[in-house]
């Protein structure tokens, strides 16, 4: 028993290392990930861009050529829906988004609630492909986090704690808007001009609506979404990969103390030596 006591602490000491050391390079992924972002969204794709001073305390220098200006400049924000109003006459049924359906860099949809209300409120509260969805409320880390609508279900609303803005697409491209709402600066913005309870923080439309945008022409907006999609691909496979290997480790982990607990595995002073020399 003790052999097994002894070899089990010092196999699962290393399978717990090395899964500490793959949780460390997702962390790193992300950190890098988000960096990109950010220097993207603010400095464009060349080297070598001359940067002027904007005077904005969120960001403080764009390329030559670019303009900094406020959202509400060239986006058309939404409000959503309020819960709990009572209807009369003719209702109809329609699924409507809660802020926990958008998600950090990603929209879960698995649970949609719905509603029923009358067509023409149902029509002023409607999400339409390209809208850019944004949080009013929630953890302050997670404030005005943007996240594209490709129209993914039909006829679907949103709840007045999202907001739906709907770019001018002569001005601002919509995927472009949800990188720079992922940028460090635009959560930085967000955290820092939310209004804070005991648990959790909101943002209103004001708050949205003066978002500093940096905008440069439109091919260059196409451009850096272009580089940062490929970008993100890349980082999202090798997170793939490792995490497939963090799988395994556990996966490993637990079989191996059912193997040497239940005798299907014999430990022999060897093993231990070995797994103390790996360690």
């Amino acid at each position: 028993q003790q052999n097994i006591v002894t070899y089990l602490d010092a196999s699962c000491a290393a399978i717990d290392a090395a899964v500490t050391v793959k949780r460390l390079q997702l962390e790193t992924l992300d950190a890098l990930c988000k960096a990109e972002i950010q220097r993207a969204v603010t400095h464009g794709l060349s080297e070598n861009a001359v940067l002027e001073t904007t005077g904005n305390t969120w960001i403080t220098s764009i390329p030559r050529g670019w303009n900094l200006v406020c959202l509400k400049r060239v986006a058309e924000i939404q409000g959503g829906l309020t819960l709990g109003k009572q209807y009369e006459g003719e209702l109809v049924e329609r699924p409507y988004l809660r802020v926990g359906n958008v998600q950090d860099g990603h929209l879960d949809l698995e649970d949609v609630s719905v509603i029923e209300l009358p067509a023409r409120v149902a029509a002023g509260v409607e999400l339409r492909p390209d809208d850019v969805l944004m949080t009013e409320g929630g953890d302050l880390d997670k404030l005005g986090r943007g996240h594209l609508w490709n129209g993914e279900i039909p006829g679907c609303l949103h709840q007045n704690h999202i907001f739906a803005v709907r770019c001018l697409r002569h001005k601002l491209v919509p995927r472009f808007l949800a990188y720079v709402t992922a940028a460090k600066y635009g959560r930085d913005y967000f955290e820092a001009t939310g209004k804070r309870t005991t648990n959790l923080a909101c943002t209103n439309a004001t708050k949205v609506g003066e978002f500093p945008i940096p905008l440069p022409p439109l091919n260059d907006q196409k451009a850096i979404c272009a580089y940062l999609d490929e970008k993100i691909r890349e980082v999202r496979c090798i997170a793939a990969t490792i995490e497939s290997q963090i799988a395994t480790l556990c996966a490993y982990r637990t079989s191996l103390i059912h193997e040497c607990v239940t005798g299907l595995r014999r430990v022999t002073e060897a093993n231990i030596k070995q797994v103390k020399a790996y360690a």
